[in-house]
């Protein structure tokens, strides 16, 4: 019988503390979505100083490596024999 209450117990607790984690996250990503003019300011000033960079081309071995998963997928969707 001690068993069966501890069992009913701990099962109580979990499951409070798995549906406070869904509600503390609910509230979170709400409270996110809401935000505020401040920090809709900062995430802009945040990002002013990259506006005009260009971001790094890749290696040239990537572009090889696309360039011949590319000429391999239109070999493949031809139908040709290999």
């Amino acid at each position: 019988m001690d068993s069966l209450i501890r069992f009913i117990v701990v099962t109580i607790a979990t499951a409070a503390v798995i549906i406070g984690a869904a509600v503390a996250g609910t509230a979170a990503v709400k409270w996110a979505r809401k935000g505020s003019p401040m920090a809709t300011f900062v995430s802009w000033a945040m990002l002013l100083p990259t506006a005009g960079m260009n971001p790094k081309p890749p290696p040239q071995e990537q572009i090889e490596q696309v360039n011949r998963d590319r000429a391999v997928k239109k070999e493949d969707e031809s139908g040709a024999d290999v």
